[in-house]
This record gives C-alpha cells, sequence and structure tokens, in this order.
C-alpha cells in the first residue's frame, strides 16, 4: 500500500515539474556558481494589442451571425458562429498559454531564453559575446508598457536575437546593459576628449 502511495507522489511530483513554467524552474539551467539576476517574459498587454482585431473581429462577425441566426431563426448559422468564435476563442487562449512558457533569463554570466510546454528549448549568449544591445517600443508598446530588447552577438547563429514584448522591459535593459558593461569593462572616456 505504502509502495502504491510513493509512486502516485512521485507521479504528482514529476507532473507539476513537468506543466511548471520555465520561469519557475530556471535552476535547472543554471551551470554551478552561475545566479539568477532577473527573470522577465511576454506581456499579456502586448498580447492583447496584438490580437485586438482579431479579438473584434470574432466579437463583431460571431455577434453578428448569432443575433442574425436567433432572430430569423436559423439556428444552424447561430450554432456554426457559436462554435466558431467558441475555437478561436480557445486557440487564442492556447496561443497566450504558450507565450506564458517562455522565460527571458539575465544571469551572471549570460542572457538566456527557455521556452516550451511539450518540449524545452534553451538559447544563450555569454555576456562576451555579446556585441549590440538594443531596445525597440512601438507607440502602442509606450502607451501599455511592453517593448522588446535585441541582442546582437558575435555569434549570429545562437537564435537568440530578440526578447519580445518583455513585461518590465526598462529594468530588464538597464540591467542586461550593466551585466554586459560589468563583464566586458566600462570604456574609458578620457582618450575620446583628447
Amino acid at each position: 500500500m505504502t509502495f502504491a502511495l510513493h509512486d502516485a507522489e512521485h507521479v504528482l511530483a514529476r507532473l507539476k515539474t513537468f506543466l511548471a513554467p520555465p520561469a519557475t524552474e530556471i535552476q535547472r539551467y543554471l551551470a554551478p556558481g552561475e545566479d539568477k539576476v532577473l527573470i522577465d517574459g511576454p506581456a499579456f498587454n502586448a498580447f492583447f494589442v496584438d490580437e485586438l482585431p482579431l479579438i473584434a473581429l470574432t466579437i463583431v462577425v460571431g455577434g453578428a451571425a448569432i443575433v442574425w441566426g436567433t432572430s430569423t431563426g436559423n439556428f444552424f448559422v447561430a450554432g456554426v458562429a457559436m462554435i466558431a468564435s467558441g475555437a478561436l476563442m480557445l486557440y487564442l487562449r492556447a496561443k497566450r498559454w504558450v507565450e506564458q512558457y517562455t522565460a527571458y533569463v539575465l544571469t551572471t554570466t549570460r542572457v538566456m531564453r527557455v521556452s516550451g510546454f511539450f518540449k524545452r528549448n534553451a538559447a544563450w549568449i555569454p555576456w562576451a559575446k555579446v556585441t549590440d544591445v538594443r531596445y525597440e517600443q512601438t507607440l502602442m508598446g509606450r502607451l501599455f508598457g511592453y517593448a522588446t530588447v535585441y541582442i546582437d552577438s558575435a555569434n549570429e547563429t545562437s537564435g537568440l536575437a530578440s526578447m519580445k514584448n518583455l513585461q518590465d522591459p526598462k529594468t530588464f535593459y538597464l540591467t542586461l546593459t550593466r551585466l554586459v558593461q560589468t563583464r566586458q569593462g566600462f570604456l574609458d572616456p578620457e582618450p575620446l576628449r583628447r
């Protein structure tokens, strides 16, 4: 009896680990002596703004089809509109759910992106290879508080070029810049003034 209980607890623990977003289990990806400095991920505001045309279209067209179908007695059209609207909303929820399984991580030695639910992917760039950091914020991003940070590196095939739609982009960008400068050393402005 205790063996079966132990097995059930083990299965539940594995399931909990499997379902955990990358941000909650980032320690598993760190090397000995490496510390996590900051974690961020895609903002809900950015998702909502990006998908707003599709959401509005679904509400307007689906609502109109449902109202027209029920008022004219054409319940087939109303039913199809309800099913299509529901399927589209499920698609959008699944898309956002996938975004929630993306973590952008700054550590004492590197920048990382860990993502995926069924299959986890990790890409990283060490601080010594970072050549340029850019911050881009659209008008909607400025209004709703999200932005994208781009990293150029000496290794262009790293697979980690952008950290899209960050929730706290200013803190992420400033922390990233500080970490790169600390690792690479500060530029001495005195020779430039001569």
